[in-house]
């Protein structure tokens, strides 16, 4: 819930406190947010757009890779 909250689809991430905005930039829905509103207002910035989509690939492969390893350790045992 907090997720969904904080992440910047009510309010933008910069009205929040320094501690809190800097949490929010780790979450995948903050990324997700920031580069649908760039799209859909049609006006994106390539920089932000950039570092949003390849966050969001980073964060995809980290949680591919630690659902393989727990899939294999349960049909392992």
């Amino acid at each position: 819930m907090l997720i969904f909250l904080f992440s910047g689809t009510f309010l933008p991430v910069d009205r929040y406190p320094a501690v809190v905005r800097w949490l929010t930039e780790l979450s995948p829905l903050t990324r997700g947010a920031d580069l649908l509103r760039g799209l859909n207002t049609g006006t994106p910035d390539a920089v932000i757009c950039a570092v949003d989509v390849v966050s969001l690939a980073v964060i995809g492969v980290v949680g591919l890779r630690i659902a393989v390893r727990r899939l294999a350790r349960l049909t392992l045992s």
